[in-house]
């Protein structure tokens, strides 16, 4: 994302402000915004810090006609911009560096809260966002905004209309367990599916664990074709085992699929996790899953349900640990979901650059080296 990379992908972008006050142009203000970001910039006020201090720097290719904006400018631009149309911007720029996902790319969805962007004063409850996040780009493909009084449940139809997921393997955890989300990304995006399964999901729920119960206390191979695996992993000086099985063809599927709306339905998994105690598996957990997909390799299923942990692991807490994002009390208007676009594009840009340091790091050296930020900046340019 070059500056000229910038001024393509914010281009239709509309300007909130009356023409008589635009001292500075939009795009030199989200230029600068995002620059100052890359550098470790968690504040407006740090950002006209990081303006002021790398002026020369910057006239090197924007206009600051006249020159570094205040801090109370950057905070009522971001204030005032339409988030979905800055949004739009953000993924135009996505389409530019990452046109289409491959076939059988995982892409995760799941919330976060930015938990100081609350106002109690004004009534304002904090912010949740719903992501979407590529596993193998390791990019924020788009993200929704919740409804302060509703859930993610009706923001992720809305979401995935945002995406071309043809193709694609979309992981939810029990909450997007919805038929109406299932039918939207089978029948409308030609995608899969692999999604868990709580206690509160009744009926569903229950013919998973009855399946499973009655494949342990007979032989699993006498219903329909089945699969099994087993993975053994020592993170952190722990002994893990996860066991993951999967049922397809199985004759109540179709039931579940054709009757009972659940569309595309083609496996039903459990994954149990235990860890090694004293020379015992204890702690085990067991977790269901639905999924559209027909593979009947438990190996490749297991791994797709542990990729989504990627957009914790990955994205979210990134964003918290090296953005310090519940941290930020930038809260008024729509700038907290503005300012998290703007950490979106950071995120990008610092991973895709080539040095091997952490990102921490990689900001802070960002902030003291034109040359380094520079190359940053050109990290997607071919």
């Amino acid at each position: 994302m070059s500056p000229s990379g910038i001024a393509d992908a914010f281009a239709s972008l509309e300007d909130p402000r009356r023409e008589h006050g635009q001292l500075h142009p939009l795009l030199d203000i989200i230029t600068i915004a995002i620059c100052a970001v890359i550098s470790g910039a968690e504040t407006w006020v740090d950002i006209v810090d990081f303006g002021e201090d790398k002026e020369e720097w910057l006239r090197g290719f924007l206009e600051l006609p006249s020159g570094i904006p205040s801090h109370d400018t950057f905070a009522r631009v971001f204030q005032l911009l339409d988030p979905q149309q800055v949004q739009l911007c953000y993924q135009d720029w996505i389409s530019s560096i990452k046109p289409v996902l491959a076939e059988g790319d995982i892409v995760a969805i799941d919330g976060k809260t930015l938990r100081r962007s609350h106002d109690h004063r004004q009534a304002k409850s904090a912010l949740h966002l719903l992501h979407a996040w590529s596993v193998e780009a390791g990019l924020v493909l788009g993200k929704r905004a919740v409804d302060a009084k509703s859930n993610e449940i009706p923001e992720i139809p809305e979401l995935l209309k945002l995406l071309y997921l043809k193709g694609c393997i979309v992981t939810l955890d029990a909450m997007g367990c919805q038929k109406d989300i299932v039918k939207s990304i089978v029948s409308e995006h030609g995608a899969d599916y692999v999604i868990a399964l709580k206690e509160n999901q009744g009926s569903l729920y229950d013919t998973a664990q009855s399946l499973f119960a009655y494949a342990d206390a007979r032989h699993p191979r006498l219903i329909g074709q089945y699969s099994h695996t087993e993975e053994i992993s020592k993170p952190r000086g722990r002994v893990e085992r996860r066991v993951c099985e999967v049922m397809t063809d199985v004759a109540v599927l179709n039931d579940l699929s054709q009757q009972e709306g659940w569309t595309g339905l083609q496996s039903l998994v459990r994954v149990q996790h235990a860890q090694l105690l004293d020379g015992q598996w204890q702690n085990t957990q067991t977790r269901y899953f639905i999924s559209s997909l027909q593979e009947k390799d438990a190996n490749q299923l297991l791994r797709t349900i542990r990729s989504h942990w990627h957009i914790e692991n990955k994205l979210h807490r990134v964003l918290d640990v090296t953005f310090r994002q519940d941290d930020s009390r930038i809260r008024v208007g729509h700038s907290p979901e503005n300012f998290a676009v703007l950490q979106h594009i950071a995120l990008a840009l610092l991973k895709k650059h080539p040095k091997k340091i952490s990102l921490r790091r990689k900001r802070l050296q960002s902030a003291r080296n034109d040359k380094l930020r520079w190359q940053i900046l050109n990290a997607f340019s071919k």
